[in-house]
């Protein structure tokens, strides 16, 4: 009987005090969050608003703000010119948030953007693919299938592509 006593004990300090954490890290958040919403006021932020905003939303994906606030990190590291790392939160984030119809086709195509201007192509593939996948009807998805095609065949550059869409539409001889 003691010994549930104190397994229940032990249980309800644990969560206590992972949801002081939580509160805690809410307060951080509020703290500077009036900058990152309606618009991000970059000079105005704390150094690490983008590292707390996406920690918070990682450790917390069931919190309702949770992709809101991943988002907005990935948005301020957009503003801070870290293009490379907010491709890679907006990877992740697509696959976190799979449930959250918020802000999914605008990572989609952020990402494969990013990883193209960063020559990672295998990545940028794979983002428009997972795009043409899950919204086969949207209406940039014969764009993204044409980047498809483009990465497929080596088409890296604006110049190689638009030869290669020139050559395409001209009649074969």
């Amino acid at each position: 009987m003691k010994i549930r006593l104190y397994l229940g004990l032990g249980i309800a300090a644990i969560l206590g005090a992972c949801s002081g954490n939580i509160d805690k890290e809410m307060d951080y958040i509020e703290s500077f969050y009036d900058y990152v919403s309606p618009q991000i006021l970059l000079d105005s932020l704390p150094q690490n608003a983008d590292s707390a905003l996406w920690h918070f939303a990682q450790s917390n994906p069931q919190n309702r703000r949770s992709d809101t606030f991943a988002y907005q990190a990935i948005q301020i590291k957009l503003a801070k010119n870290m293009s490379l790392q907010a491709a890679q939160w907006a990877e992740a984030y697509l696959e976190k948030f799979k449930k959250s119809p918020n802000h999914r086709v605008d990572l989609y195509v952020m990402a494969a953007h990013h990883y193209e201007q960063h020559q990672v192509f295998d990545r940028a593939l794979d983002l428009y693919k997972g795009f043409i996948k899950e919204f086969p009807d949207h209406e940039i998805a014969p764009q993204a299938k044409q980047m498809i095609e483009f990465i497929e065949k080596g088409l890296i550059t604006p110049e190689q592509q638009l030869e290669y869409l020139l050559n395409k539409k001209q009649p074969q001889s």
